[in-house]
């Protein structure tokens, strides 16, 4: 049985703290603060990726019986590029399961008043999904369960047509676009998908068909729950208004919609 390393436990435990109290800080806040909003969601990023780096250094290179140097440093350029690429697809993904956890305590308000918890399911599920899909890329380089690269490999190459949507997306940063000077958008409410409808337009190439098939997909599931509703729907009318905006436009807007939208979590 593998021996997990003092300094993998920590870096989880350590994590695992970090995302639990600002997500608790930031539910309990009146109003976001862009600059905190960015490192939050980079220090969780990152912690996420250096905790699946540190397994998958502990897992994979005890079954190997060594690690080579080599490997290490390949293991640590990889983990870079798996930040990268899937930087906006897990924070989607992640904020999509905080609106579930919204839905669940509105369907149970009939029966219990509970508040409603977003920021602590969000930060949480950002911190496992990084580490997960650093040790998956861990699991390819060094060659273990090869029956999950039919999907751990397309889910990588997807993820990397919808980081890197236009090339004005490549680039260290995938949040460039971010200027907090603006005025943030007026509130919106969700009215019918408007991504799925594209998808027919010969003017789309595929990466940017794969971005609007990523976002359609997820718009279906979203539930109309007050700050879920409010996200969905703010971005859904940010997108009408620049249909072919790059990636990074697109997570311009989602951090303009969880803005907007913030004052709904304690409704």
């Amino acid at each position: 049985m593998t021996q997990f390393s003092l300094l993998t436990k920590a870096t989880f435990f350590f994590g695992l703290a970090v995302v639990v109290m600002a997500g608790i800080w930031f539910d309990q806040v009146p109003v976001l603060n862009q600059p905190h909003l960015f490192v939050t969601f980079q220090v969780i990023s990152l912690t996420g990726i250096a905790w699946g780096v540190l397994i998958s250094l502990d897992w994979f290179a005890t079954r190997q019986r060594s690690a080579s140097p080599a490997k290490k440093i390949i293991l640590l350029l990889a983990a870079i590029l798996v930040w990268r690429i899937s930087y906006f697809p897990i924070m989607v993904f992640a904020g999509w399961v905080a609106t579930l956890g919204e839905r669940l305590t509105f369907a149970m308000s009939g029966i219990i008043s509970l508040p409603i918890v977003i920021y602590p399911i969000f930060f949480i599920t950002m911190l496992l999904m990084f580490a997960g899909a650093t040790f998956a890329m861990g699991a390819i380089i060094y060659m273990q369960y090869k029956k999950w690269m039919i999907i751990t490999l397309p889910a990588f190459v997807m993820a990397a047509m919808v980081s890197f949507s236009k090339p004005s997306d490549i680039g260290w940063l995938p949040d460039t676009h971010v200027n907090v000077s603006e005025p943030l958008p007026v509130a919106m409410l969700p009215t019918e998908n408007p991504y799925l409808p594209l998808l027919g337009k010969p003017e789309y190439p595929l990466q940017k068909k794969v971005l609007l098939f990523a976002a359609g997909s997820i718009y279906v599931f979203v539930p109309h729950s007050p700050w879920a509703g409010t996200v969905k729907g703010t971005l859904e009318d940010l997108f009408r208004n620049n249909p072919n905006g790059s990636t990074s436009i697109r997570i311009r807007d989602h951090y303009e919609s969880y803005h907007v939208a913030h004052k709904f979590i304690r409704s």
